[in-house]
């Protein structure tokens, strides 16, 4: 893996540079696929998806609308790797044209949801329960425009957010438009029957959705901020200094907001005060955070990006530690300025293990960080035994804090003695929320090799 020369220290006027390095999708030429999701269940095995153009031209611009050219050929893009996201193979889904989201609750048990074109336009979501070797379509609903994310707090209560043609049933497929509503879906058996709501004060499409619990929501939308605290029954909008575009919560109380001009806000009581952490200019109206994601309580990453006038982009980089943020230059120029690139998804195992997608025909990965390691960092491609033996290093409420020195597995049982989930992970440090478990007690059972250790966990 090249490295970066000065990820150690080098700070220009604010600017960092990072360590990312990333592999090219090779299928339909360089220009052929765009990525919109991308789920790992380790650090080697993992799931991306998005769409793909036979002549590059029914992609996005920078609007996020699509462009199909009059020979294109588009559709679903989705592929697998077993090798931390170096190659990838391609495996085909038939009745959905664009992903949009890939959402995993466990190894085996998933969901994606997107778009479908062929004959009647119409919002889908498919389903899997072994891992993404076979998917079955649970829904699709031909009112709604599209489906753009989707949340599972439980294995059985679920989410989407979407456009509905309620005001335009005219309306192109799978893009959005001023006249457009915003459409909830909502499933209380794992995906089999959902029920929709329209939010008649969201137009233009809903940008983002994350559920710290069943009951409590959240979806930023048209620049607003709307909550739930009752399972999607009523929506209320909540009061934000800038308009709000993505949005990542670790817990319950502790949450970030993407907005305008580059702006990140923090809160840490669930959202009644937010602090600002980060802004730049009042001029930056069209350059809001895109993406948030952190992977723990303190260190996070965020991309900005959109058109600033005419043709000219400006697309950027953070890393947010301890309540700051930094200006992160990724190297060889991946997120230049002159290009309408940006990060539209992160997902990371554990606090250095970390991919990026975007609109680009590349996977983006780290596994340090991106040159800004987490304590016990373990790289990829490093097989011989560590000295740390393997231990818990911490286990408190919904979140597993491991350490292993070999592969190893954790099952998490109820009182009962029933098994509830089965987790692999790979050697090295890993950061796990269980955000699906209710209220209750757990005994979670860790075992590596010939080391196995046995703790009860308490979930409030």
């Amino acid at each position: 893996m090249k490295k970066s020369a000065v990820i150690f220290s080098l700070i220009f006027f604010g600017l960092v540079y990072g360590d990312w390095e990333w592999s090219p999708i090779r299928d339909h030429g360089a220009n052929g696929v765009v990525l919109e999701a991308v789920h790992f269940f380790d650090t080697l095995h993992g799931i991306i998806g998005g769409m793909y153009s036979t002549t590059g031209q029914g992609l996005m611009d920078g609007y996020g609308n699509i462009l199909v050219g009059p020979t294109d050929e588009i559709g679903a893009y989705l592929a697998h790797s077993n090798d931390g996201g170096i190659t990838w193979e391609r495996r085909d889904i038939a009745g959905i044209d664009v992903i949009y989201d890939i959402r995993f609750i466990d190894r085996d048990t998933g969901w994606l949801a997107g778009v479908n074109w062929s004959g009647s336009c119409g919002g889908v979501i498919f389903k899997t329960t072994n891992g993404g070797a076979a998917w079955d379509l649970v829904y699709f609903d031909t009112s709604v425009n599209i489906i753009h994310k989707i949340a599972f707090p439980t294995p059985l209560e679920g989410y989407f957010v979407g456009a509905t043609k309620y005001s335009n049933p005219s309306s192109n497929c799978g893009t959005y438009f001023n006249d457009d509503l915003t459409v909830v879906g909502k499933t209380s058996d794992g995906g089999k029957t959902w029920t929709t709501t329209v939010l008649h004060d969201l137009r233009s499409g809903a940008s983002d959705i994350f559920f710290t619990c069943a009951d409590t929501g959240w979806i930023t939308g048209n620049e607003k901020l709307i909550r739930t605290v009752d399972g999607g029954n009523t929506w209320n909008l909540v009061s934000f200094p800038v308009g709000a575009y993505s949005l990542f919560f670790v817990d319950g109380k502790k949450g970030w907001v993407g907005g305008k001009r580059r702006s990140i806000y923090y809160t840490e009581d669930g959202g009644n005060k937010w602090d600002i952490i980060y802004d730049v200019s009042s001029s930056l109206e069209y350059e809001p955070i895109r993406a948030i994601h952190f992977v723990n309580d303190s260190v996070g990453w965020a991309f900005s990006g959109g058109r600033v006038t005419g043709m000219q982009f400006s697309n950027k980089t953070f890393l947010i530690q301890n309540g700051k943020a930094k200006e992160i230059i990724m190297r060889d120029g991946l997120f230049d300025s002159h290009n309408w690139r940006y990060g539209k998804r992160v997902f990371f195992v554990g606090s250095n293990h970390g991919w990026i997608v975007g609109d680009f025909p590349i996977v983006i990965r780290t596994t340090d960080n991106g040159g800004f390691p987490q304590p016990v960092s373990v790289k990829h491609g490093l097989r011989q035994k560590q000295t740390v033996p393997a231990q818990f290093v911490s286990i408190s409420n919904r979140t597993l804090n491991l350490r292993l020195s070999d592969r190893g597995k954790v099952d998490i049982y109820a009182l009962n003695g029933a098994k509830l989930h089965s987790l692999d992970f790979a050697q090295g440090s890993h950061i796990h929320r269980l955000n699906d478990l209710p209220r209750g007690m757990y005994v979670v059972r860790a075992t590596s090799g010939a080391w196995k250790q046995s703790v009860r966990m308490v979930v409030k």
